[in-house]
Order: C-alpha cells, then sequence, then structure tokens
C-alpha cells in the first residue's frame, strides 16, 4: 500500500522526495534539487523548512504531525495537501501532498511530493483523504 500511495503521488507532481523526524531532506530527486535550482547532494541533510517561506513553517509542521497522526490511527499512509510558498525570491506557490512513513523504523519518515502552482492560492489546511 506504501508503494501504491508513492505511485500514485509521483505521477500526479513535479518533484519528490523524503525527509527525515527532523524535516531534513533524506532522499531528492533530480528534479527536486532543478526545481530548487540545487544539486541533489547539496540539499541532502538540509531542513526542507529553508526552502520555503517562513510564514509557512508552522502550517508545514502541522500538516507532517497530522499526516504521523493520521497514518497511526489508520494503519496505512494517509496523503495529505497544502500550499506553501517557496523561499529563494521568486515567491513560487508550491503545492505539497505529503504521507508518514511512521511505520519505517529508520530513514525517511515522510514522503512528499510537489506541483508548483501556476496561479496564486490561499494557504490551504491540511484536506481529508478524498475516499473519506
Amino acid at each position: 500500500s506504501l508503494q501504491a500511495v508513492r505511485s500514485v503521488i509521483a505521477m500526479s507532481s513535479d518533484a519528490q522526495g523524503e525527509l527525515d523526524k527532523d524535516m531534513r531532506l533524506l532522499q531528492v530527486s533530480p528534479k527536486l534539487a532543478y526545481f530548487f535550482q540545487q544539486t541533489p547532494s547539496s540539499l541532502e541533510g538540509r531542513s526542507f523548512l529553508e526552502l520555503v517561506e517562513e510564514d509557512d513553517h508552522q502550517r508545514l509542521q502541522t500538516v507532517l504531525q497530522s499526516a504521523k497522526e493520521m497514518a497511526q490511527q489508520q494503519g496505512k499512509p494517509v496523503p495529505l495537501n497544502l500550499n506553501v510558498s517557496k523561499r529563494n525570491g521568486q515567491h513560487k506557490d508550491l503545492r505539497i501532498h505529503v504521507c508518514s512513513l511512521a511505520s519505517e523504523r529508520r530513514g525517511p519518515q515522510y514522503f512528499f511530493a510537489m506541483t508548483e502552482v501556476q496561479e496564486k492560492l490561499k494557504p490551504t489546511e491540511p484536506t481529508e483523504p478524498a475516499d473519506k
């Protein structure tokens, strides 16, 4: 089921990555590195918070915590969505799909996928899965 969630999310996104429990990037796809105008090795180990606007930090942390709690309650990854802005002077809006891998003992705790938003959207709160 985890692989199915990853595949569905990845197919509908511009870039993907994995975060540890401290929100540090573990696995960085070449597309993700390109998106932030970096190399994969320069992003690995960095906090994802460094890449998004400071105004979005608390919401992002809240969504990650919610994804973890929902995965524990339901016994499977539950994708959640939110909008954030990219920090690099361009202020591009991003739609992030995130799910917790909390069942994993080591390594990644979250899988995420991003899509650049073409029109300005208001910040969103965590959303419930569509199949509920």
